[in-house]
């Protein structure tokens, strides 16, 4: 969602504060009325990967929907895990933690 111009507070989307100068890909970039596909969004990601790899910076990949990632990482089409180096975290959390924390972020939201 996050990857759609607009929806800034529906997505939670970072701020421009927020991002302290880091360059930030794919946020904001897809009109919300097109077919954006986690095909598109591979094919996109590799471009800037490739584009950041040859500055000699390290790109850093950030989800939200893991389905989009994970076309990126094992579609053999991409190649990803074959041809770079990776190390992937993953935060494991109960659900119940998970709630408490909506809850509250919905709350902090309806107070603003």
């Amino acid at each position: 969602m996050k990857v759609y111009k607009g929806l800034d507070i529906v997505t939670n989307k970072i701020t421009h504060a927020e991002k302290q100068g880091v360059r930030h890909y794919l946020l904001g970039e897809i009109e919300p009325d097109s077919d954006f596909t986690a095909e598109d969004f591979c094919l996109k990601s590799i471009v800037y990967i490739e584009n950041i790899l040859k500055t000699q910076c390290v790109p850093i990949i950030v989800g939200g929907s893991n389905s989009y990632i994970e076309k990126l990482v094992e579609d053999p089409v991409f190649m990803f895990k074959y041809k770079y180096d990776s190390c992937f975290i993953w935060i494991d959390v109960e659900q119940s933690v998970l709630n408490r924390r909506v809850d509250t972020r919905v709350d902090e939201m309806v107070n603003a």
